[in-house]
Order: structure tokens, then sequence, then C-alpha cells
């Protein structure tokens, strides 16, 4: 595996086997584990979207004073998980996923929450390197989703991969491999010999699930790309465009899917790196409600906090 992947698979938690790990924080331990498809039907090269619940030993409290506590309980909304895909008694493939910070339902309650999205495959090894490749054979699949510090194993349920509608889609979307996963999972500083395909995909099959995955991470990169590019000089970028594409792809995906808060996050950027403040402020709020992870979720709400800051900044001064 080269340096840059290594790095980059190690920053996005690759997990290909579940180990037990000893638990973060005393006040860490879950008691229980359940998890569910939001699709019992995939096409291949279409994630799985899953549902987790934790139940925590404490309830979640919001009205903790003491710093330490509270980083105590951070923690305890903090896990890494395997969703594995199993056939005939073996597993076959993982889903590559990352750490995942679950979202407490309400106050005191003892049970948090997190959708999680990842592609199936499977780890392989040519002339020495790492690699990774999709999962491409329909059937019907026994999936398990375990925690990794926890050691918790939630009951198993199933998921029927089929053919997909448009095999050169998927074909196409799959064929860089860990480029095409890094785009996926809204990695942009990587994935550069994929994109030329992925943009094939958004544009010959974008009425496939796969064409809205392509489009969605285009879109995403797009904006990280230009936004880095005009903190680092003052060339102009079409914002207009952008916001455009963002806000189709935004709608290419139901509410809490993970695609979609981020694209809302990135769209409400661009609303205010071109001043229009109300809009960025509306988007971000948006993108708050609709997080089904807590991680999602923060960085949405540091950006809402920080367009009312620069609203109050900017706001003038009355006269005496």
């Amino acid at each position: 595996m080269s340096l840059r992947y290594g790095r980059w698979c190690r920053s996005m938690s690759v997990l290909f086997v579940s180990v037990a790990l000893p638990l973060v924080a005393k006040s860490s331990r879950a008691e229980s584990i359940s998890a569910g498809a939001l699709s019992e039907t995939l096409q291949v090269a279409e994630p799985v979207l899953v549902n987790v619940t934790l139940r925590l030993d404490e309830p979640f409290r919001k009205d903790i004073e003491s710093s330490r506590e509270a980083a105590e309980q951070s923690l305890r909304l903090k896990h890494r998980l395997v969703v594995e895909l199993w056939a005939d008694g073996q597993r076959v493939a993982s889903a590559f996923i990352g750490g995942v910070s679950f979202l407490p339902s309400q106050d005191g309650c003892n049970e948090v929450n997190a959708t999680v999205m990842g592609w199936f495959g499977v780890e392989k090894s040519e002339g020495g390197r790492s690699g990774f490749k999709f999962w491409m054979i329909p059937g019907k699949y026994r999936v398990i989703v375990a925690g990794v510090e926890s050691g918790l194993e939630a009951d198993a349920f199933f998921v029927e991969i089929n053919p997909a509608a448009e095999p050169m889609a998927a074909e196409l979307l799959t064929e860089g491999e860990l480029d095409a996963l890094a785009l996926l999972y809204l990695q942009p500083e990587y994935g550069q010999s994929a994109v030329a395909a992925f943009e094939r995909v958004a544009s010959d099959y974008s009425e496939t699930v796969h064409g809205q995955y392509a489009r969605s991470a285009l879109a995403i990169r797009t904006a990280v790309r230009a936004r880095t590019h005009s903190e680092r000089t003052d060339s102009k970028v079409d914002d207009v465009a952008l916001a455009v594409e963002l806000q189709a792809a935004s709608s290419l995906f139901q509410e809490g899917h993970p695609m979609r808060t981020r694209t809302l996050f990135e769209l409400a950027r661009v609303f205010l790196r071109n001043q229009e403040t109300e809009r960025a402020l509306a988007v971000a709020r948006r993108a708050v409600s609709e997080s089904t992870n807590a991680s999602h979720r923060d960085a949405s709400q540091e950006l809402v906090d920080a367009i009312m800051r620069r609203s109050v900044a900017q706001t003038p001064t009355p006269s005496p």
C-alpha cells in the first residue's frame, strides 16, 4: 500500500476483521447493540445504509458541568463498528466504514442512534500492495453489525443484492477501487484516478442509483477543491454553478442520508463564501436538523455558530 493510501485508510479506520479492544473509558460501556438496514434490497456497488442503536449503561445527560465528565460522556457516543456480509456460514465481505458518533434521541435516555453507510468489499493484495475490491456478486446475504471496542454484536439481518440495472454504471463506479472508495467516502483529496469514470457515470447513467452517488460525490469534491483553491488564491470560482449542482445533488437522497447531509454542509459554505448569510444559515440549520451522525451534526452546528458570530460582528452599533 502506498504511503498516501496507508494514511487515508488508517484515518478512515478500514475494518476488515472484528476484534475486541479495551473500552475507551469506564463510562463508555454499551449494554446492547441493535441494527437494521434502511433498505433490504440493494444493487451491486450500492452502499448499505444501516441504522444502529446502542443501549448505554447510564443515561445521556446534557446538564453536565464537569469538563472531565462531559468528555467521558462524549467518548460514550463514539464507537467503531464492523458491518460484515456472510454467506454459507462464512464472512465474504466487510463494509468500509469509519468511526461512528452516536446521537441521543433525547436528554436522559439510555439509547443512542446513528445511520452508517458502507460499501461491501474485500481486502486484496497484489505485488505486496494492499487494496480493496468491491463485492459484486448478487445474492441474499446475512449481515452482522458489531462494536469493535464493546465486543457486542447485533442480531443479524438479511439483505438481497441484485444485479445492477445498468451493469456498466456499476463497473465504472468501482473500477478505481481505492480511489473510487475515497470519492464515495467524501475524501476528495484522494481519488483522482477515479474522477473520469465517475464523470461518465454521472453523465451517461444519471438516472441510476450509481449515477446519483457519482454525481453527489463529484459535487462535494468540486466544492472542497473550490474552497481550498479560493482560500489559497484570489481566483474567482463559479460559485453560482456550484451552488446549483450542490442543490441538485442534495435532492437525490432522502433526509438524514449521509450524502445529503454533507452536500448541504458544502452548500452552506458556498453561500457563506458569497456573503449570502441568510441562505447559508438556513441550509446549515437544515443540515443540523437532518444529521443522523453526531460528527456530521457537530460540524454543521459549528458552521451555524460561525455564521451567527459573523452576523453579530457585522451588525452596526446604534448611535447614542
